[in-house]
C-alpha cells in the first residue's frame, strides 16, 4: 500500500499491528508490514508499486517515525 494511504489509515486509528521484518527476497534488507484492525494486511510500497526495501532497521524505524508511528514490532 502507498505511504499516504497507510498514513491515512493510521490517522483514522485503523492500523492494529506494525512490524519490521526481514525482506525474504533480498538479504540484509527490511520491509514494513501493517495489519488493519479488520484483519487486512499490507506492505509499504515504493513509488514504483514494489515492496519498499529498507537497508537497515534504523532506516525502517525512521520511516515509521516519519509516518507518525510510535511503536513497532521487530521480527528477525
Amino acid at each position: 500500500m502507498r505511504r499516504e494511504d497507510i498514513i491515512n489509515l493510521h490517522r483514522n486509528r485503523k492500523i492494529d499491528t506494525v512490524r519490521i521484518m526481514p525482506a525474504p527476497s533480498k538479504h540484509k534488507h527490511w520491509i514494513l508490514f501493517f495489519e488493519e484492525t479488520e484483519g487486512r494486511s499490507y506492505f509499504l510500497l515504493n513509488e514504483n508499486g514494489e515492496v519498499s526495501l529498507l537497508p537497515t532497521t534504523d532506516s525502517a524505524i525512521a520511516e515509521l517515525q516519519d509516518m507518525g508511528f510510535k511503536w513497532a514490532e521487530i521480527r528477525f
